[in-house]
């Protein structure tokens, strides 16, 4: 088939595929609160979750307000397996970020609605310490 159509100028990069499914990538190059993320990917799910076939990527975690470091987290959901957010031991990556694909919903709006979420949370959690 005739490959995927990508927009690289948006920081939300979303790519077009048959059957209704498209994906886009969330770049998330600041460190966030792992409980956050859990929560964050939890309620996305919950809005969306019959849609998303299924999120992955790499992010940098702290796992308390009071965490100076950050750590490599290995993060995947979708609504059979809900979410799961692992310490692989490996090196921090040099572009971290969440790719979603979707089927029936525009992976685009998900990717942009989970990073405004996410960084109103973040917020919360930074004030908070």
């Amino acid at each position: 088939g005739a490959a995927p159509v990508v927009d690289r100028s948006s920081p939300l990069r979303e790519a077009s595929h048959s059957l209704g499914v498209t994906s886009a990538f969330v770049p998330l190059d600041a460190p966030v609160f792992a409980c956050a993320l859990r929560d964050v990917l939890t309620e996305i799910l919950a809005l969306h979750g019959a849609q998303m076939l299924r999120l992955k990527g790499f992010v940098q975690v702290r796992t308390s307000p009071d965490a100076d470091q950050s750590q490599l987290a290995l993060v995947q959901a979708n609504a059979i397996d809900g979410v799961e957010i692992s310490f692989p031991a490996l090196a921090l990556q040099q572009r971290c970020g969440l790719t979603l694909i979707m089927q029936g919903a525009p992976a685009q709006d998900v990717a942009a609605r989970l990073r405004a979420k996410l960084t109103s949370k973040a917020l919360t959690y930074a004030l908070q310490k």
